[in-house]
Parts: C-alpha cells; structure tokens; sequence
C-alpha cells in the first residue's frame, strides 16, 4: 500500500502543471494585437473588411458560450498568420507576373482588372475544404458554412452512426449505462428532420432566415451559435469515440469502425477549423 502511494506520489511530481487562464488584462492585450492585425492586413492587401468582422462575430460567441480565451486566441492567431503568409506568397507571385506582363507589353489595367480579391482567393480556398460536404439546404448567403456543417453531421449519421451503435449497445447492454443516450439525443438535434426538413437545431435559426425584413445581424449571431453548439458537440462525439476504441471487449472490425468513426469526425473539425472551439472544462 505504501508502495502504491509513493508511485502515485512520484507521478505527480511529474505532472505538468496545469496551465493558468488567461487574464482579463491579458485577454485584452491579445484581442487588441489581433484587431490591429487585422487593421494591417486588410489594409495592406487590400481585402473585404468582413474579415474583421467575422473575427468579433467569434469572440463575442466565444465571450458568451465560455471558451476556454487561451485555445480561441491560440487559434485566431494561427488563422491570422496563415492568412498573412498567405496574402504576402500572392503579392509575390502577382507582382512578378505584372512585371513579366509589362515586359511582354501587355495592358497593366486589363491585367489588375482580371485579378482577383485577394479575400476572394482566401476564403475560396478555404471553402474548397468543406465543399466534399452536402449541404441540407440553408439559402441565406452567408450560410454556406453552416449549411455544409449541419450536412458534414448528416453523412457522419448516415454513414457511421448505426454500426457505432450496435457498438455500444453491445458494451452496454442496458439503456441507462453509458454515453449512448445522450449521444443518440444530442446527434438528433444536429441531423433529424423536422416539420420543414431541417435538424431541431437548427429550428429558431431557419425561422430568422425566412423572416421578412430579415435581420442580417441576429441572422448572423444564431449562425455562431449554431455553429458552437454543433463544435461542443462534435468534440464530445470524438472524446466518446476514442474511449470506445480503448475499450478492451471491442473487438479487430469493431474497432476500425471506431477509428474510421473518429477520424471523420476530427476531419470535420479540422476542416472547418473548429479544433480549438470545445467546451471549457470547469
């Protein structure tokens, strides 16, 4: 017994320690550095102001849904020097092809004017990502994002949900053990079909979106949460997987069901970069 306690004694002195949030001071810090930033960027390159504004669209959801500041600025910072290393590689390459143009004689103006926004370029590229996904059919412009998301969900329903099912059923036979419930509630209300054919979820969002005048702004604002809403849960449904891949009874065929289940979910995150956009652990 003392052995045990004295083991259990040296592995917490090895423990790293666990990191310290963010203070308010420096929360403000960070978010002014990325407004600045962004102030830069968009003026240096010349791109769609809405870049900024999607910027605190987030953090005001991240403010109002609890996110851990330290993983969300972490992330939006990554995001904004992607976006800059990006933009510079474009200036570039642009700027030796209207060189080479202008040697050869041809038009500056007929060729700036074929040019496309640089915001364009970026945003479409990152669109390319989530294109693989069928949509469900949301028409405001601006809900692309959401639509290919709550769609992403259905093909995880469709295409993984039933085996991984019969998975937990099996490792717990009785309905009121185990996450299967909850998992089985939740994933309801991000892929069932309602009176008018979209998730429950998505319910107050579809009835702002046919509204008329429609308001762009709270139309804007239910879209993140909707979007957080469907990030928590889409981190939980990866946690519960990876615990059902450790579980010593899930045998060789089970278990690739599993992982092939948990790898399209994280492909999910990734490529609507949702990585960081979980749950703060209390």
């Amino acid at each position: 017994m003392d052995q045990m306690a004295s083991k259990d004694a040296q592995r917490g002195k090895h423990r790293p320690p666990k990191a310290k949030p963010l203070s308010q001071e420096e929360v403000g810090k960070a978010v002014d550095k990325l407004r600045r930033t962004y102030d830069s960027i968009i003026v240096g390159y010349m791109l769609s102001p809405r870049l900024k504004s999607g910027f605190e669209d987030r953090y005001l959801q991240a403010l109002r849904a609890r996110i851990d500041m330290k993983n969300f600025l972490a992330a939006e910072m990554q995001a904004l020097k992607e976006l800059s290393a990006d933009c510079e590689q474009r200036r570039i390459a642009d700027e030796n092809r209207r060189l080479a143009d202008s040697g050869n004689g041809v038009d500056r103006k007929r060729v700036a004017a074929k040019r496309e926004d640089f915001a364009d370029r970026i945003l479409r590229r990152l669109r390319e990502k989530i294109d693989i996904y069928p949509g469900i059919g949301l028409r405001w412009d601006e809900s692309y994002d959401l639509d290919r998301l709550y769609g992403a969900m259905r093909q995880f329903e469709s295409e993984y949900w039933t085996s991984i099912a019969k998975v937990f059923r099996r490792i717990y036979p009785s309905r009121y053990s185990g996450p299967l419930v909850e998992l089985e509630r939740n994933l309801f209300e991000f892929t069932g079909y309602g009176g008018d054919g979209f998730p429950p979820r998505l319910y107050a969002y579809n009835n702002l979106e046919n509204r008329f005048p429609r308001d762009e702004r709270q139309l804007g604002q239910e879209s993140m949460r909707a979007m957080l809403d469907a990030s928590f849960f889409l981190h939980e449904l990866k946690a519960a997987l990876r615990d059902l891949e450790q579980e010593g009874s899930v045998d060789g065929k089970e278990r690739k069901q599993v992982e092939s289940a948990a790898e399209f979910v994280h492909t999910i995150l990734s490529n609507f970069r949702l990585q960081d956009l979980k749950r703060r652990k209390e």
